[in-house]
């Protein structure tokens, strides 16, 4: 498997920058808006034109795909952010100090994976009404446990090198030990962690968008876009299989980067 590092690598990677790039060069590129409306280009098969073919009210399904893909990355970037940010906090207090802070956040953490990610995500984002803050809000409360989780193990084992027992003895203070000697050591794990964790807060966002609890109505979303073509699947099966495509490249090229990283950092690789 390791030998396949650079392939799944470099696939990964270049599938993600076309993505990035589209997503913020291409709303600059196009002429059309994704939210226009022109009927008498309904259910319009793909053409020169209108290269991925237009949904139910005349709008672009090329132009909608594009800015959805803006959507999905700004989620996707800010809910594992900030998940990090609190796994970070959290599961560094836990493995470093343990004892009863170590036992309550296991409880906490018992409690957040006793439900269904998705399930919660839900509940959540119904509450809370459709908006892109939101969704990350939602998605944040769910996506923080399994990284809390990731750090909490690699401090337990870190804490017990010599080294780290060596600037303890010299005086160095516990904040001092974890930002300056432990976290320079998750950055390998976390990098996979998160690859991965895009692609599924990513997939989460489309999914909630086409439950109708996501983006606000109106909003160019992959999810939305998926859920506005299922009807009309035979009349026009363009609507829901172009975005849906997107969504499979997108989640096969943050998984085949997140492979190439796990098969280059390993270091029993």
């Amino acid at each position: 498997m390791r030998k396949n590092s650079p392939f799944n690598l470099r696939l990964g990677a270049s599938i993600i920058t076309l993505l990035a790039l589209a997503a913020i060069f291409g709303p600059f590129l196009l002429s059309t808006d994704p939210q226009a409306i022109a009927l008498e280009k309904s259910f319009a098969a793909p053409s020169r034109i209108n290269l991925f073919g237009c949904d139910n009210n005349g709008s672009d399904v090329l132009a909608n795909i594009i800015y959805g893909a803006r959507l999905s990355l700004q989620v996707g970037l800010a809910t594992t952010i900030f998940s990090l940010g609190i796994a970070l906090v959290l599961g560094s207090l836990a493995g470093f100090f343990g004892g009863k802070v170590d036992l309550v956040l296991m409880r906490l953490l018992e409690i957040v994976f006793a439900f269904p990610g998705i399930i919660l995500a839900i509940a959540i984002a119904s509450v809370m009404g459709p908006s892109k803050a939101n969704i990350i809000l939602a998605l944040t409360a769910t996506g923080w446990a399994g990284y809390t989780r990731l750090v909490r193990g690699e401090v337990r084992a870190l804490k017990e090198k010599e080294y780290i027992q060596s600037a303890r003895a010299l005086g160095l203070s516990p904040a001092r030990i974890i930002v300056f000697h432990i976290w320079p050591n998750l950055v390998s794990p976390l990098a996979v962690a998160a690859t991965f964790g895009l692609a599924g807060a990513i997939t989460a966002e489309a999914s909630l968008s086409f439950l109708g609890v996501g983006v606000p109505p109106g909003t160019p979303s992959w999810g939305a876009l998926l859920s506005a073509g299922k009807e009309f699947l035979f009349e026009a099966p363009h609507i829901s299989a172009f975005p849906g495509i997107a969504i499979m490249v997108t989640i096969l090229g943050f998984n085949f980067l997140g492979e190439g990283l796990r098969e280059r950092l390993d270091p029993k690789g």
